[in-house]
């Protein structure tokens, strides 16, 4: 745990630099902007990528559980970028507040499950503190821009262009966790939270990929970045969800020796569900990315609608 701690300060050591490199560029002139950023962010992405190889060497057993402890990774990732972004152009431009909120809530309540009961996390060390430890740094990472959007740059704040109505989703997935879940919890309560959690997550990038369609034009690269690692988060998911949905089944660990009885698997269905949404979630914006990659074009651009 020393090693990921260790590893996750060097990457907000990283963040802070970046960002006061970037302002610094800014300042300068705005031809220097482009270069700075793409520097800051592979250096970013360096410091990654060695917190990955950590966490793969020593927490994980090199199984599927390893892909989950990724998904965590790349989410905190998308949201340190965005805390570059934001410190170094002083601007919210772009950035929806309604999906910050609501991956905050998601974030706020899945921890309540996953800092108490260990359900739905792998058995390997991954699962015992580094999970948990990289979504607490999500947390507090939505929590300070946040924060910062709303006190210094609510003026660049497109507030117009924001999915307003997404708060509606609350309720109605609390209610759909509460008489739909699994039980690897063992507790209608923890698994209700859980639960919800993973459906609250299916509507958290929904906002911030509907005010990037509808505003259309460039999209900067550090947003880009930001719905790119979201993305790849939750292929993480899906693919560990293919391995393990059967466990969510009824009546999974009633027999040892028969560890997958046939019992109704609603919920593993659900879960399987859940995770193809939010990846079709991005997968217009994912689209127009790959084709500007493909064509060699440094932006992504969106279409405007008339």
């Amino acid at each position: 745990m020393a090693a990921v701690i260790h590893a996750i300060d060097k990457l907000i050591d990283g963040a802070r630099a970046g960002a006061i490199s970037l302002r610094q560029e800014v300042g300068q002139g705005k031809d220097y902007i482009a270069s700075s950023e793409g520097g800051q962010t592979k250096s970013f992405g360096g410091l990654m990528l060695f917190a990955c190889v950590v966490v793969a060497v020593k927490y994980t057993d090199w199984d599927i559980s390893i892909v989950q402890a990724m998904s965590s990774m790349f989410m905190f990732m998308a949201f340190v970028l965005t805390t570059i972004k934001v410190a170094a152009y002083h601007s919210a431009d772009g950035i929806s507040v309604r999906s910050l909120e609501m991956f905050a809530l998601t974030l706020f309540t899945r921890l309540c499950s996953t800092l108490f009961v260990m359900g739905y996390l792998p058995d390997d060390l991954s699962g015992h503190g580094v999970f948990q430890l990289f979504d607490i740094g999500s947390l507090l990472a939505v929590i300070r821009l946040l924060y910062v959007i709303h006190h210094n740059h609510r003026d660049t704040y497109d507030s117009e262009n924001d999915l307003h109505t997404i708060g509606w989703t609350i309720l109605p997935s609390f209610l759909l966790a509460l008489f739909v879940h699994p039980d690897l919890n063992r507790s209608l309560v923890f698994d209700t939270i859980y639960t919800a959690a993973t459906v609250l997550d299916t509507f958290c990038l929904l906002p911030q990929v509907f005010m990037m369609t509808k505003t259309g034009g460039k999209v900067e690269s550090l947003l880009a970045n930001f719905v790119v690692l979201q993305f790849l988060s939750r292929v993480c998911i899906l693919i560990f969800w293919l391995d393990a949905y059967e466990e969510l089944a009824d009546g999974y660990y009633a027999d040892v020796r028969n560890p997958a009885p046939g019992g109704r698997n609603i919920q593993g269905y659900m879960f399987l569900g859940l995770a193809t949404v939010q990846l079709l979630v991005a997968a217009d914006f994912m689209f127009y990315y790959v084709k500007a990659k493909v064509a060699g074009d440094k932006d992504v651009v969106l279409p405007v609608e008339v």
